[in-house]
């Protein structure tokens, strides 16, 4: 019918940016839709809802009950998070408009939302992948939409092409390292706060090493001391000790 022409010709029309933030955000649309529909079923019609489907949300608003200790009903829990969703995802295709704060309250809305997502599928044991993956968008489109991809690209261009290409390679480790090394602060000091699964994980890690070494070491040293290393050679890697060769080399080797 033609809309595939007509939506290449639009973007063609818009500058890079704004076309990159117009794809991202139909991208993410769908899952959104989806992901709001399913609030508003479980809220309003729950009994039209799959079984699996009202188990996994009872789970879900159990989880988040427990965290603020207030038994919130169904209907008010996720008739105010739809809400939330739908009002999100429509300034994010741009029916509140075009304007830069319609898009920044879409994003960081959706932002937030996703993020708690990802806590709450950890906390169940429930794999987070699908919700990570829509994270990464909004994410991405966050950064297009406050001009950081902009800037990073004219920096890049500025670079020669090694320097570049060893930037990028950190800035796309990035994300991993830090989530590694928050995974290990968070078993060193706060290990109530870390999901069943990923203490018995880092509690298998911890019995290798000691084993290997002969040394029973507290958790909270050995995870501490780890955390501290890998965080000390994520910030060497993204420059954060400054542009030169050892720092960089240093931040490479140590991870």
């Amino acid at each position: 019918v033609g809309a595939v022409e007509a939506a290449w010709h639009f973007l063609k029309a818009q500058n890079l940016m704004i076309a990159a933030a117009i794809v991202l955000a139909w991208l993410f649309a769908p899952f959104a839709l989806f992901m709001t529909a399913c609030d508003y079923l479980v809220a309003f019609k729950p009994s039209a809802a799959p079984e699996g489907l009202r188990e996994k949300f009872e789970k879900t608003r159990e989880v988040w009950c427990g965290i603020f200790r207030l038994d919130i009903p169904s209907l008010v829990f996720y008739g105010f998070f739809g809400t939330v969703k739908l009002s999100g995802l429509l300034a994010l295709v741009g029916v509140c408009g075009a304007s830069y704060e319609a898009n920044l309250y879409g994003n960081i809305c959706w932002l937030v939302l996703l993020l708690a997502s990802v806590y709450h599928h950890l906390k169940k044991k429930e794999s987070p992948m699908l919700v990570a993956v829509c994270l990464g968008i909004v994410l991405l489109r966050l950064l297009v939409v406050v001009g950081a991809v902009e800037a990073a690209c004219h920096f890049l261009k500025a670079q020669g092409l090694t320097i570049a290409a060893a930037i990028v390679l950190a800035w796309l480790f990035a994300p991993f390292g830090l989530f590694m090394t928050g995974c290990d602060y968070l078993v060193a000091f706060t290990p109530s706060a870390a999901p069943e699964g990923l203490r018995e994980k880092f509690e298998k890690t911890r019995e290798v090493w000691c084993s290997i070494f002969r040394v029973d070491i507290p958790s909270l040293v050995f995870y501490g001391f780890f955390g501290t290393v890998k965080l000390s050679g994520l910030l060497a890697l993204v420059g954060v000790f400054g542009a030169s060769y050892e720092a960089s080399l240093y931040g490479n080797i140590c991870w």
